[in-house]
């Protein structure tokens, strides 16, 4: 068990300064999204999202979007995506 802490601290580590840009690159939005990046993406979904108040579009509606316009099934399959792609 603190095996398994000890991985996901370095992760959290790593990934808590990763910014959005670098784990959505345009190559990744283009080859699995309808959009050429992460803020024409989310900025199609809801133009008054912004980086400080992201976490509030997360939910269904958003998970079904991301369904809809993208390859993946919801956010947290995406971002997974992203991140396995960043590492």
């Amino acid at each position: 068990m603190s095996f398994e802490i000890d991985i996901e601290k370095q992760l959290n580590k790593k990934l808590g300064k990763v910014k959005a840009d670098k784990l959505f690159t345009k190559q990744f939005m283009k080859r699995n999204t309808d959009f050429n990046s992460l803020d024409d993406f989310v900025s199609n979904y809801d133009d008054s999202i912004t980086s400080r108040n992201f976490h509030r579009a997360l939910g269904r509606k958003f998970d079904k979007y991301v369904s809809s316009n993208s390859k993946f099934s919801n956010w947290n399959e995406m971002l997974t995506k992203a991140v396995e792609n960043y590492l």
